[in-house]
């Protein structure tokens, strides 16, 4: 591993990395440089190797240094481990992803959503990234109420013609879909000791 120490004008970068990764410091480097990067940090392991830990740029909040231990909101961190229990269902044959998502959930076959399928969940061309109208106060913690607000939900475009991130409602649309296949939650499937040992 080299030792890296860069000035940019957004701030320092810093960190180490394995010179045949050379290529992953010059795309973080260049998000500074001429992407007008903010501050962030990257860290890339290999089969429990560290190759490359990278860090830099300001805090937004105070526009102090970027440090190693900066702490920063992650969005988005839980989908691809829902999406690997749906593929683990899949690859079990227990869930079809070219089947309308109503086999499984038969109340989100409604409003435009007819035609939906699994796959359509998994790729964000599923029609629903959102709800509209109001939602009750905490109405994120509260599962079942968001499972049905979004089966009630009209498509915002006929599934399938285009994508759109569905950052708000994927928890709900996959989620729900391995809920009735599996019979558990996605956190209970997902913590499964029998399918996890497969994979170690």
């Amino acid at each position: 591993m080299k030792n890296v120490h860069i000035d940019t004008d957004q701030g320092e970068i810093n960190g180490s990395i394995d010179p045949k990764f050379q290529r992953v410091l010059d795309v973080f480097v260049d998000n500074f440089v001429s992407k007008n990067e903010v501050g962030a940090s990257c860290a890339l392991i290999i089969e429990g190797n560290l190759v490359a830990e990278l860090w830099g740029g300001k805090r937004a909040v105070n526009g102090d240094s970027w440090d190693r231990d900066t702490v920063c909101t992650v969005f988005s961190a839980t989908k691809g481990a829902m999406a690997l229990c749906a593929h683990i269902l899949a690859d079990r044959g227990r869930l079809d992803l070219d089947a309308p998502i109503s086999k499984y959930w038969p109340e989100f076959g409604c409003k435009g959503k007819e035609s939906a399928t699994v796959k359509m969940a998994l790729d964000h061309t599923l029609g629903v990234p959102h709800v509209r109208g109001a939602l009750k106060e905490g109405a994120f913690y509260d599962y079942d109420y968001m499972v049905q607000r979004v089966a009630d939900e009209e498509a915002f475009w006929e599934p399938g013609t285009r994508g759109g991130y569905h950052a708000i409602t994927m928890a709900w649309t996959v989620g729900e879909i391995i809920h009735r296949v599996s019979g558990i939650t996605v956190r209970r499937f997902f913590s499964r000791s029998k399918w996890r040992s497969r994979l170690d």
